[in-house]
């Protein structure tokens, strides 16, 4: 394997969108769960886990599982609990966030909202 001296910016989200063909039924908090990054070793052999090759550590950098499943802690704005009196941005909101964790996708756009006209029509579908 050849020695790169090359520093290269990665976004973490992108582990994710770059991820494997097996492991492309995993949500986002599921691979987060299930899924790390680590160097490919000089015998690892092609493997069902490796990024796929638009990743820029793909030549460096493969995905394994975890033996143990670990539960994220997640940081930000939080999923509000959806009523019939939820505001239409609340009910967006907690939508999009919902769609992101749980369902697959790696096209944000076109796998979550798809052809509806809000991300809470795509939730409800």
């Amino acid at each position: 394997m050849p020695k790169h001296n090359i520093y290269c910016a990665v976004r973490p989200i992108d582990y994710y969108l770059y991820r494997s063909e097996k492991i492309s039924v995993l949500s986002l908090y599921e691979f987060q769960c299930k899924v790390y990054r680590d160097l490919r070793k000089p015998n690892d052999k092609k493997s069902d886990q490796e990024f796929l090759v638009e990743h820029p550590l793909y030549l460096t950098h493969i995905l394994r599982l975890r033996k143990e499943v670990v539960i994220p802690i997640l940081h930000g704005k939080k999923i509000k609990y959806l009523t019939k009196d939820s505001s239409a941005k609340v009910k967006e909101d907690a939508a999009i966030m919902s769609l992101v964790l749980y369902k697959p996708f790696r096209n944000a756009v076109n796998d979550l909202k798809g052809d509806f006209d809000s991300w809470y029509d795509a939730f409800k579908s």
